[in-house]
C-alpha cells in the first residue's frame, strides 16, 4: 500500500508527535508499505529529499514561523502531488494547512487518517487565543472530511474540546512504543 504522511516536522526534529509519526511510519515500510513524508523544511541545512529507514521524505522550504507553525506557501502543492500518488493520507495535527490537506485527499478520493496528539493550548495573549480559535475550527472542519481519527485514548478525547463532538470518528490505537528486553541494570526492586 502507499502509505502518505503529512506533517509539519519529521526526523531529525524531535517530539513526541515526530516520534509517534516516525515509528509508525518506518513500522509500515518495514512491512513492506510505500511510505512517503511530506513535512516542511524547517532547517535549511536537512536535505529536502531523504530516505529514512525505508521512508520517503520530501521536506518543503519554509519561509518564516508563526508560534510552532511554519509558513510553506508551497507545502500544499508538493503534499498534493504526493496525495495523487498515494492510497491512504495521514495527517498529524496541529498542522497548519489542515484543511486545505483534507479537501485535496478528499478530491483524489483517498483514503483520510487524522492523528491527535493533543489539543493546541498555547500561552495566554490575544493572538494565541486567535491562533487557538483558528486551529479549533479548521482542525474540526478537516475531522468532517477525515474517514477516521485516531486518537490515544478514549477518556482524554471525552473531555477534549475539539475531539467530543467527533466520537463517531474515533479510532482509538495507542501510540507505539519500543520496549526492549530487560536487563539486570533494569531491576527496580534490588535484593
Amino acid at each position: 500500500m502507499k502509505v502518505l504522511f503529512v506533517l509539519t516536522y519529521y526526523k531529525p526534529y524531535w517530539t513526541g508527535l515526530t516520534r509517534y509519526a516516525a515509528r509508525v511510519a518506518e513500522g509500515l515500510a518495514k512491512r513492506g508499505h510505500q511510505v512517503s513524508v511530506v513535512c516542511t523544511q524547517h532547517d535549511k541545512t536537512l536535505a529536502k529529499e531523504e530516505l529514512i529507514k525505508g521512508v520517503k521524505v520530501y521536506r518543503v522550504p519554509s519561509l518564516s514561523q508563526i508560534s510552532r507553525s511554519q509558513l510553506s506557501p508551497l507545502f500544499v502543492f508538493k503534499a498534493g502531488r504526493l496525495i495523487k500518488e498515494a492510497e491512504a493520507i495521514i495527517v498529524y495535527f496541529p498542522l497548519a494547512e489542515i484543511v486545505l490537506i483534507a479537501l485535496v485527499a478528499k478530491i483524489f478520493r483517498k483514503k483520510l487518517f487524522l492523528v491527535h496528539n493533543g489539543d493546541l493550548v498555547l500561552p495566554q495573549g490575544f493572538v494565541n487565543r486567535l491562533l487557538e480559535k483558528i486551529f479549533y475550527l479548521t482542525t474540526s472542519w478537516a475531522i468532517g472530511l477525515a474517514d477516521k481519527v485516531i486518537v490515544l485514548t478514549e477518556d482524554y478525547s471525552e473531555k477534549s474540546p475539539l475531539l467530543s463532538k467527533f466520537k463517531n470518528k474515533w479510532e482509538v490505537i495507542l501510540a507505539p512504543c519500543a520496549i526492549g528486553r530487560p536487563s539486570s541494570k533494569d531491576k527496580l526492586i534490588k535484593n
